[in-house]
């Protein structure tokens, strides 16, 4: 099927056109088709394992926390840093709790350093992405995959048209994971074109076990800031539901038996997430009832 994005096409046959758009690869316009969805944080704020749990979403079709998946899909992935032991150690943790019949449908791409500007590197990428016939591609982390000064427009605009090239030729979507500068509120480190070429961008911030996702978007609206909590034992992110809803909806005080029969997590769990909440001061447990002390 021709994709629309890279057509000559008349306005008379667009008026004409009533043709059904692509459906997305994540809901509510974090990844469309043809597009760059960007990750951005500092260092040490867990974008890799965020980036992580979207590829396996993306390529099992399953959703997880606040990302939807409407169907699964071929991804590659380039990964320039962990080296292959410590990311094979976390893949299998994050799957250890899936039905993994769909793991072929994610390749890894390891790599210490490969060009996107160079020719020859980039015809290797091209023939990796085609060879797996990929939807996604990923390339974690940005910076492991030019050689172009990230201060000069003009630089970092040719490291952004070759990625469009891969996006016109290999009919794919693009995640792109990428660190802030020194000054973390003005995005991605390096040139302002970065600002300019994504689509749609998710910037993390992270405290202690909770991570703040901020949305920006180009051709949809912008999603409100969610907060979700990094599970160390499973490696994955979950919707910061729990305790903290549940008790933000009783308006902050419950009976603790009753919590436990509405929480909908292990018993074990629960207690675990108590004692972390109680230690941080966010919950009071006392004579048997719940209080929640802070919204974080």
């Amino acid at each position: 099927m021709t994709n629309k994005f890279y057509m000559n096409i008349t306005l008379k046959e667009l008026l004409e056109d009533n043709s059904e758009p692509p459906s997305p690869i994540i809901d509510d316009g974090i990844l469309l088709d043809g597009t760059i969805l960007m990750l951005i944080s500092p260092p040490k704020h867990k974008k890799t394992f965020l980036t992580q749990n979207i590829a396996l979403s993306i390529a099992s079709g399953k959703d997880f926390a606040d990302f939807k998946v409407p169907e699964l899909k071929r991804v590659i992935y380039f990964l320039a840093e962990g080296g292959f032991y410590p990311n094979r150690d976390r893949f299998k943790k994050m799957c250890k709790d899936l039905d993994t019949e769909f793991s072929e449908n994610l390749q890894l791409s390891f790599t210490s350093f490969i060009d996107i500007t160079n020719d020859e590197d980039f015809d290797e990428i091209q023939k990796r992405i085609s060879d797996c016939d990929a939807d996604v591609a990923i390339f974690d982390p940005l910076s492991k995959f030019h050689s172009a000064e990230e201060n000069s427009a003009s630089a970092m605009s040719i490291v952004y048209s070759k990625i469009r090239l891969l996006i016109e030729t290999q009919k794919i979507s693009v995640i792109i994971v990428h660190h802030t500068g020194k000054i973390v509120n003005r995005g991605g480190r390096g040139s302002n074109t970065t600002q300019a070429e994504f689509d749609s961008c998710i910037s993390l911030s992270s405290n202690e076990d909770i991570t703040k996702l901020h949305y920006d978007m180009r051709h949809v609206e912008t999603p409100s800031p969610t907060k979700l909590r990094f599970n160390s034992d499973t490696l994955w992110f979950e919707k910061r539901d729990g305790m903290l809803v549940i008790l933000e909806n009783a308006g902050g005080m419950m009976d603790k038996k009753e919590f436990f029969e509405r929480c909908g997590m292990s018993r074990a769990t629960a207690y675990r997430d108590l004692k972390k909440a109680k230690e941080k001061n966010m919950v009071k447990d006392e004579d048997g009832v719940l209080e929640l002390l802070e919204h974080k």
